[in-house]
């Protein structure tokens, strides 16, 4: 797909700020989880159910190069050789969509270590990522400055 095919679907379509973030959350203490409460599942730190940029560990604005570069791994990067995958999905990295009065209309929150993603709203259009993808992503954020979640010590 073109960059102007791609930019036709949501969130591109109502896109105009795009930002790579990493995050560190705590997980609750034992002594606060009760035991009949859902399971913890960790994700992208939110305040009053909103995305809270003041709460990332790393934050970095894409210029359009960076954007177009990203669009094209999101939606045209084939290479379907797939690899044994864990199931921990601990997301360290997101990629949060802006809108022009600079609010989020859309995140997609990655896990590297298990290959697995999240997407907000789960309408996001992204084509199937398998682990080549996975790899050209993170290869993408680290290019960008992020490196939390992205090398191998992660924690």
């Amino acid at each position: 797909m073109t960059i102007s095919e791609i930019k036709k679907s949501f969130p591109y379509n109502k896109t105009k700020t795009i930002k790579l973030v990493s995050f560190k959350y705590d997980y609750p203490g034992f002594d606060t989880i009760k035991l009949e409460s859902a399971p913890y599942e960790p994700e992208i730190p939110k305040t009053n159910g909103q995305i809270d940029l003041s709460k990332m560990f790393e934050v970095k604005t894409l210029d359009n190069e960076a954007e177009e570069e990203l669009l094209h791994l999101l939606m045209n990067y084939d290479d379907q050789d797939t690899n044994e995958i864990a199931l921990c999905y601990e997301p360290r990295n997101g990629i949060v969509f802006f809108d022009n009065g600079e609010r989020v209309i859309g995140y997609i929150e990655i896990c590297f270590e298990c290959l697995q993603y999240k997407a907000e709203p789960t309408r996001i259009t992204v084509s199937t990522l398998y682990p080549h993808e996975y790899k050209a992503l993170q290869e993408f954020f680290k290019k960008a400055g992020i490196v939390y979640g992205t090398v191998e010590d992660r924690h």
